[in-house]
């Protein structure tokens, strides 16, 4: 307890800095973005490096940052899959990602699964109605295409938030709306404890980190008996199914219900 108390002392001590595109502020500690770090910072030398969403750290443009000098390293990662044959880099170039293990998270009681329920139909904006009129609130729909995203809005009256909307306007429609669809810019770093319910009604092909990221904003839930659902055609199954096999590796509750 004391070492710990010792630790927290010198981080709220410490002058906090940040390196983003916008500012340039020095400090003995420095949250920066990935890119930030290899254009400004990348020829200091570090005590320890911390990458948070580990999981972009091998990607062509950010693996670099495994050649910044450090003593220590800690990877942060509740994901960490790739779907461009770069899975294991993230293990390789910052060691065992820290928050992967779900599995222990929840037997030690920091986390809730919820139930995985996957509607296999043919009528997918037919099964995503009856979906959100039963569902109670908070609700999030997911939607990659904002093309579906916007005819999904104009049917069920439900706004649809996406890339063209400010950080600010985005947190600000989650206030207000207690149903809300969305598009990719969900995926992560957003936090909404008080959630109840999540659909996924459009995605990006098999991409198991996206996946395993959608139902993870459920994992922190304030309520019990939180539902993750998933609409897919019988022909997105058969060739985006491998979206599942993140869910399927750590346990999951998958329920299969066969629509139409």
């Amino acid at each position: 307890r004391l070492i710990r108390r010792q630790r927290q002392m010198c981080i709220r001590d410490s002058k906090i800095g940040e390196y983003t595109g916008e500012r340039k502020i020095d400090g003995d500690v420095i949250v920066a973005t990935y890119q930030t770090a290899l254009d400004k910072l990348s020829r200091r030398k570090w005590r320890l490096l911390i990458y948070d969403e580990g999981h972009h750290y091998p990607a062509p443009t950010y693996s670099r940052l495994a050649f910044l000098n450090a003593d220590y390293r800690i990877t942060l990662t509740g994901t960490p899959w790739r779907e461009d044959g770069r899975t294991e880099l993230i293990y390789l170039l910052g060691g065992f990602p820290w928050g992967s293990d779900w599995n222990r998270l929840v037997e030690e009681g920091w986390i809730r699964k919820p139930p995985v329920y996957l509607h296999v139909s043919p009528a997918k904006l037919w099964t995503l109605k009856r979906l959100v009129e039963k569902l109670p609130s908070p609700c999030l729909i997911y939607c990659d295409s904002i093309e579906l995203g916007k005819e999904a809005s104009k049917v069920l009256g439900i706004p649809y938030v996406y890339g063209a909307h400010s950080v600010k306007k985005r947190l600000e429609m989650v206030e207000k709306h207690p149903k809300l669809i969305v598009s990719r810019v969900f995926d992560e770093g957003v936090s909404l404890p008080d959630l109840r319910a999540v659909i996924e009604y459009d995605f990006l092909y098999g991409s198991r980190r996206q996946e395993s990221q959608r139902a993870g904003r459920l994992l922190h839930s304030v309520y019990e008996g939180t539902e993750y659902h998933i609409i897919m055609t019988p022909e997105e199954l058969d060739r985006y199914g491998k979206r599942l096999q993140s869910l399927y590796a750590r346990d999951f509750d998958i329920r299969v219900v066969k629509e139409g």
